[in-house]
């Protein structure tokens, strides 16, 4: 199947020069030629290259070093750009304010209207288009998860206990992920499981409970949903309403799984830009709300004498100590914990800019970095922890997808990096952020910084894998705390991180691979995207030779040999014949075939279905009667697997199933007869 629909699409987009990004779709299918398809993007792949950042284009060369050796050394090759320099600020720098001097960018108003918005708007912000969802509610990244729980659970655990094993549907929203992975589950055999589906809010989750197919599985005690309670301040107690149990702090014996899809892109975060001059930190500004909290503005929390006050400690710490201490930040954050994670953050961006700028010409102009604090996360990932019981052992498996951006497009993202960046800011001036609904009432989600999430990581951990590059939607897994990261981190005393094949979880790092590694969600989006475009656009000219060839007479049909190229001359005949011997409109690129294979890669999904069906009832006239009793098979497994977000959606889908049915009914049913007439 892949195979026919990789070769279909390479066909579609292989005559014309698609854009970058639609070519490493195709190459990551084995579409056609790799060689062909990307040579013709070599001059985009070099311009691209040059402004990514280090660790994306090593990621790229890595991944292009398999099948196009030369692409991969033209990228590694390609230089990186230098940080934007800006001119300092007037001496109003040098200032040190205490905690009650300016507020926080993470305990401003946006996040309680967050909160706001989901709970007025409930299922209505997804089912509205305000809020993106699908790719990452998706049957296909359903399925991938699945399938990567199942080797977690065949290698993390070597005798099962009686309780149930947690599946924690984080931030679950309107709970269409976690249903589908709790049906996946079961259709592979897994026995002694519960998918909770947590929420601030779980009204959304609630009702989806009640649906058909959320009840079935409530029904076989799978799914519940619970409440999540200040769970950004370091604590978790889940209540499962559904079952009335309790799962407090310390509790879980078990592995414990974590999806976390669009979830750390909500919470709270803290920016301080870093000022360097000569590789050296000269200050931190932070990202302060205006009162108005509609604007904000990058206000100095340390400068020159503040760092020169603790120089002595500093002294003490070798070549490799940090130029800026927790207790420099102890001021501006409130709890120890923040103020640790943005000093190593601080230090973090200060080593990178360093190092970015080695070999270049020194100036006295000062630099930026951005260090991005995720102080929501922080609370978040450790509360979602301590639910293990600290004995067990027991390894916390967590699946995270979300919009992933490197600390130099950050930089950019949160204007860290403009010289004329002391006035104040609108959220539509720092595109890091992304206002979904209302400009003024809306919900707001940012950019995430993977390496600034694995710092706030509670205890040590192992990358599983991660997604392709160059994706809107990144994809990782993590190992929390397992007995490898566990005994690293007791040895090295810090935090500790590996992605290399270390032997940690060998059956997981394999379905990862093979399920999302290289071909994710996002690929699958934008293979279902190329071919709904491709077919929409032969739309009106199908039509229009449907109905003029409904106006001619019919024929008996010879049918032809299969495999067998039509020439040019036997293409200009008229009118062209179908298998039921009925004149058939223009050839066309896009086969009904095609749309059925791109319907089962996408894992059966209802809403890929719907966005094809007209195209599926164009192509009717051309389809053979196996084809048309593929489709409506196809289109039978995607009906009765569905997961909506609301009971509305729930009803309309099956009008909308019942109108496609009739109509490719009555198109078997005339192919039938034709073919006993013929």
């Amino acid at each position: 199947m892949h195979v026919e629909v990789s070769a279909a699409c390479g066909a579609l987009l292989g005559s014309g020069r698609p854009p970058l990004i639609a070519a490493l779709t195709l190459h990551r299918l084995d579409a056609g030629s790799a060689s062909k398809l990307m040579a013709a993007q070599e001059t985009k792949l070099r311009a691209a290259a040059s402004s990514l950042p280090p660790e994306t284009r090593r990621r790229l060369s890595t991944e292009l070093d398999d099948g196009l050796p030369c692409l991969a050394a033209a990228v590694r090759s390609v230089p990186a750009n230098a940080l934007t320099t800006f001119v300092a600020p007037p001496s109003k720098r040098q200032c040190t304010p205490t905690r009650a001097s300016f507020p926080r960018l993470s305990e401003c108003s946006l996040w309680e209207r967050t909160k706001k918005y989901y709970a007025e708007n409930g299922a209505k912000a997804w089912t509205s288009g305000a809020v993106p969802c699908h790719i990452s509610t998706s049957a296909f990244i359903a399925n991938a998860y699945a399938a990567v729980v199942t080797a977690f659970l065949s290698e993390a655990e070597s005798s099962p206990l009686d309780e149930p094993l947690i599946i924690l549907d984080l931030g679950c929203g309107a709970g269409v992920l976690g249903v589908r992975v709790a049906r996946e589950l079961q259709r592979r055999g897994c026995h002694g499981f519960c998918v909770v589906l947590a929420d601030l809010d779980p009204a959304a989750a609630l009702a989806q409970a009640q649906l058909p197919p959320a009840a079935s599985l409530v029904r076989d005690g799978i799914l519940d949903v619970a409440v999540l309670q200040a769970v950004t301040e370091g604590t978790c107690n889940l209540h499962l309403q559904l079952s009335n149990r309790f799962i407090h702090c310390g509790t879980l014996r078990r592995p414990l799984v974590v999806l976390a899809n669009y979830v750390f892109d909500s919470l709270p975060i803290d920016l301080l830009r870093v000022r360097l001059r000569h590789g050296a930190c000269t200050g931190v500004d932070a990202l302060i709300p205006q009162p108005s909290d509609e604007t904000f503005m990058y206000q100095p929390i340390l400068g020159k004498s503040t760092l020169g006050n603790s120089s002595s400690v500093r002294e003490g710490l070798g070549a490799s100590r940090a130029s800026i201490l927790a207790s420099d930040l102890g001021g501006y954050f409130k709890w120890p914990e923040e103020a640790e994670l943005a000093a190593r953050l601080v230090s973090a961006a200060e080593a990178d800019a360093a190092a970015e700028t080695a070999g270049e010409t020194a100036d006295e102009e000062e630099q930026a970095a951005l260090a991005y604090v995720c102080t929501g996360a922080l609370g978040c990932l450790k509360a979602i922890h301590s639910l293990l019981a600290p004995s067990s052992g027991s390894p916390m498996l967590l699946l995270l997808g979300e919009k992933l951006v490197d600390g130099c497009s950050a930089a950019r993202l949160a204007a860290a990096h403009k010289a004329a960046n002391w006035a104040p800011l609108t959220l539509s001036e720092l595109p890091l952020f992304s206002v979904h609904g209302s400009a003024r009432h809306g919900a707001v989600s940012h950019g995430v910084v993977l390496q600034s999430l694995l710092e706030a990581m509670p205890r040590g951990f192992t990358i599983l894998g991660r997604s392709a590059t160059l994706m809107e939607f990144d994809v990782v897994a993590l190992a929390v705390d397992g007995p490898t990261a566990r005994a690293k981190c007791t040895a090295s005393g810090s935090t500790c991180t590996s992605e290399t094949d270390d032997g940690t979880l060998p059956a997981t790092r394999r379905a990862f691979s093979s399920q999302l590694s290289r071909f994710g969600a996002a690929e699958m989006e934008r293979l279902i995207a190329m071919v709904h475009e491709a077919a929409q656009a032969e739309g009106p000219t199908i039509r229009r030779a449907a109905r003029k060839a409904a106006r001619r007479p019919w024929r008996p049909y010879v049918v032809k040999t299969p495999g067998v190229a039509v020439t040019s001359a036997e293409a200009r005949c008229e009118p062209a014949t179908s298998a039921d011997g009925l004149a058939l409109p223009v050839p066309m690129t896009v086969p009904i075939r095609l749309l059925t294979h791109a319907v089962i890669m996408s894992g059966h999904d209802w809403d890929v279905f719907v966005s094809l069906r007209s195209s599926f009832r164009d192509r009717f006239d051309r389809a053979t009667s196996a084809e048309v009793t593929e489709a409506i098979r196809v289109a039978t497994r995607c009906f009765a697997e569905r997961v909506t977000l609301c009971a509305d959606d729930w009803k309309r889908s099956g009008a909308i199933f019942k109108r496609w049915l009739d109509v490719a009914q009555r198109r078997r049913l005339q192919l039938a007869t034709a073919t006993e007439l013929g």
